[in-house]
Formats: C-alpha cells, sequence, structure tokens
C-alpha cells in the first residue's frame, strides 16, 4: 500500500517516512489525513446494521497545509472501502479476570447466524475466545464507556459478490467493577440478558460484593472486497469553497486522562 509521503509513528516512536507502505489497521497516525469521500446510505435490520460501501481516497499530497487548502484534484489516489457489518451474535461468558489497570482478559464462545447482505459467515460454531477488555468504571456515571476493539484470527466469513475473506473484531462496550480479580473463581456467573439490532448486551450486579459488570459486544466485519486497497484515478471536489478544511490531531489531556 503506499501512502504518499504521509507520515506515520513507527514502533520505536519516531516518524517513520520509508515509502515502502503501510497497514493501517497497526499505523498509529501523527495526523489524520484529509479524505475524499463516497458512500452509500447506511441499512440496518432486525439483527444487524450495515454502513454501505464507504470508498475513502487518501490524495498524495504529504503536508496537511496543502491538503486542508486545496478545493478539487485530479489524479491518482489510494482508495479504502470502509465497509463495515455489525451483526447480533449469541454471546456466553465464562471468565473476566483483572489482568491490568482497567484492562480485563474476557472469556467465552460466541455463535452467530442469519442472512446478511453480501457477507456469508463460516464459523466455526461455538467459537472460543479471549479478548483483553478495557473498561474504566469511574467514567460509567457521564456515559463514556470504553470500545474494545478483539480481532478474531481464527473466525470466518466472506463476501458473497467476491468470494474475499473479510477481516472481523469483537466490539466491546463495557463497564467492570469488581471487588475480586476473577469473577469466575469468586461468584457465579449469572448474566442478565437483552439485545437491539446489531449488540448483545449482558449484565450481572452483587450488591454484597460490590460487582458490577455491563458488557455490550457486537460481531463486525470488515474489508467486502477483494483487495484491502488500491490505486485509481480520482476527480475529487471540496464542499463549502473558499474556507481550509482543518485536519483532526490526535491530543491527550493529561488531567482528564483523555
Amino acid at each position: 500500500m503506499v501512502r504518499y509521503g504521509i507520515a506515520y509513528e513507527s514502533a520505536s516512536g519516531g516518524p517513520d517516512y520509508m515509502n515502502t507502505g503501510v497497514e493501517y489497521s497497526k499505523a498509529a497516525p501523527v495526523t489524520y489525513p484529509r479524505f475524499a469521500e463516497s458512500s452509500e446510505q447506511h441499512v440496518q435490520g432486525s439483527n444487524y446494521t450495515d454502513s454501505g460501501r464507504s470508498l475513502r481516497a487518501f490524495l498524495p499530497i504529504g503536508t496537511a497545509n496543502e491538503r486542508q487548502r486545496i478545493q478539487s484534484y485530479s489524479g491518482p489516489a489510494t482508495v479504502l472501502d470502509t465497509r463495515t457489518i455489525c451483526i447480533r451474535l449469541t454471546l456466553n461468558i465464562t471468565s473476566v479476570t483483572l489482568a491490568s489497570v482497567d484492562t480485563y482478559d474476557v472469556e467465552g464462545n460466541l455463535n452467530a447466524e442469519g442472512t446478511y447482505p453480501d457477507l456469508e459467515l463460516l464459523g466455526p460454531k461455538n467459537y472460543t475466545f479471549r479478548c483483553p477488555v478495557f473498561s474504566n468504571h469511574r467514567d460509567k456515571d457521564n456515559g463514556s464507556w470504553p470500545i474494545t476493539l478483539c480481532l478474531l484470527d481464527t473466525y470466518s466469513a466472506k463476501s458473497i459478490k467476491t468470494s474475499s475473506p473479510t477481516r472481523q473484531y469483537l466490539l466491546f462496550n463495557s463497564s467492570i467493577n469488581m471487588k475480586y480479580s476473577s469473577l469466575n473463581q469468586n461468584e457465579p456467573l449469572q448474566w442478565d440478558r437483552t439485545n437491539s439490532p446489531a449488540w448483545t448486551s449482558l449484565s450481572v450486579q452483587n450488591t454484597s460484593t460490590g460487582t458490577e459488570i455491563a458488557i455490550n459486544a457486537s460481531l463486525c466485519f470488515q474489508a467486502m472486497r477483494a483487495a484491502e486497497s488500491e490505486d485509481y484515478k480520482v476527480d475529487v471536489k471540496a464542499t463549502g469553497e473558499g474556507y481550509e478544511h482543518t485536519e483532526n490531531v490526535l491530543t491527550w489531556d493529561i488531567h482528564s486522562q483523555r
């Protein structure tokens, strides 16, 4: 994948300007470069949500200043399809163990079945997982629950149209507060369950010990096409001509720890 001069942080912590390309899912961007987008309408079924095709073109312009001022462009660009389908699954959690501060190892098994747009599930059934899940219970009252992505390397699915394999994740949205370091050894796992179109929600509360856990999970699929990225000739035009489009920059607030 050619990134056209956009700088990314290397594993050593410094900028990496090598022109050999970068795997976006494993790289931490110095900035979030401006891109052109063409997208379809979002679709929601009774047990899934589908973003629809969402093509994003990253332009071969190396500096943020140039990207922010550009109003139109015609030429080569790296185009990604960021379409994502998330489905509701049958989830059983068998163990929740404190791994480090605000991080828990969540173990269990899942099943998923049904018919979805351009997605064929290959399984296996009763898939066993173990995922590190981040949860800061202190943010619960603020409505800010951390989101964790857990890559499922050995679960399989494919695009019906192209037969290309997808990339699949368990998406967790959770709030965990436990008295003991391991829930399966000291307290019974008696979960309350609720569902929404793309989410399975499990919760357990024990007022005598102070244990309070709420875990929402969804099974998500990406890369619904034969190639993860390709280079195309594109013609793009900015909306809202006459002003600059400021790029987002990731920052850290030491006081709020966000």
